[in-house]
């Protein structure tokens, strides 16, 4: 199981990522669980004193890799703990074998790199191709890099960090958006009129949008309805 409202499991047959995004939640979790994931690996970590990571370099976990699904149809989010613009080649071939004898579960990937969807010739039936971003500027160049032939293409705007809405198209299946949480001395508190436009933005293209439980104060503030929405597709019984 997870936390993560929109997904049932989470997948994390690589962990690593080379951005350093300031707000960045699974470079926190690699510190705290750095030293069981290093005796795991036996490999590829630079570890300081108590065991905590001093590089969130990408690796490979083979133990996780072969990980057993849940025996129900379920959502699986494939990368929590890492971007898949950073894996290697074969990880991706050994992540997408295993997700496509299992055409009944939706497996979710995301990343800030939009372009590394083009580098495989298509994508499975059952695999969602997410893109991450936080401001209007981030989604504009991720949608150039994207092909308009794509499917199952979503859109998680977390944290959002400014009005998104002119970037919002029908290039999108789904659309997921979620505040900055933390303490961060520089975190930024999302301003009502962007939820609100946002949503607006969605319903008016006929786009799915679901909202993260870090909106649902902001929105029961504000009198804007928290919708928590699914695509057709994904529309699966929760396990």
């Amino acid at each position: 199981m997870t936390k993560i409202e929109w997904c049932d499991f989470t997948w994390n047959p690589v962990w690593g990522c080379l951005r350093r995004c300031p707000y960045c939640y699974a470079r926190s979790i690699a510190k705290r669980f750095g030293r069981e994931v290093a005796f795991h690996v036996k490999s590829g970590w630079n570890t300081a004193l108590g065991g905590k990571l001093e590089a969130f370099m990408p690796t490979l976990i083979k133990d996780n890799l072969n990980r057993p699904f849940p025996t129900k149809p379920s959502r699986i989010f494939v990368n929590s703990m890492s971007d898949i613009a950073y894996w290697k080649d074969e990880w991706l071939r050994s992540v997408l074998r295993r997700a496509y004898k299992h055409p009944e579960h939706s497996f979710l990937f995301l990343t800030k790199e939009a372009h590394i969807y083009k580098t495989q010739p298509s994508w499975g039936q059952n695999l969602w191709l997410g893109v991450t971003a936080t401001t209007a500027e981030e989604i504009r160049a991720a949608s150039y890099q994207l092909s308009a032939t794509m499917k199952n293409l979503f859109l998680s705007v977390e944290p959002i960090h400014g009005n998104v809405r002119p970037e919002i198209s029908r290039m999108f299946d789904w659309v997921i958006v979620g505040a900055e949480t933390g303490n961060r001395k520089e975190k930024v508190v999302p301003a009502p009129e962007w939820i609100e436009m946002l949503a607006d933005r969605c319903a008016g293209l006929g786009i799915p949008l679901f909202m993260k439980n870090s909106l649902r104060r902001l929105c029961e503030a504000n009198g804007i309805p928290f919708v928590q929405q699914f695509p057709e597709d994904l529309k699966m019984e929760k396990v």
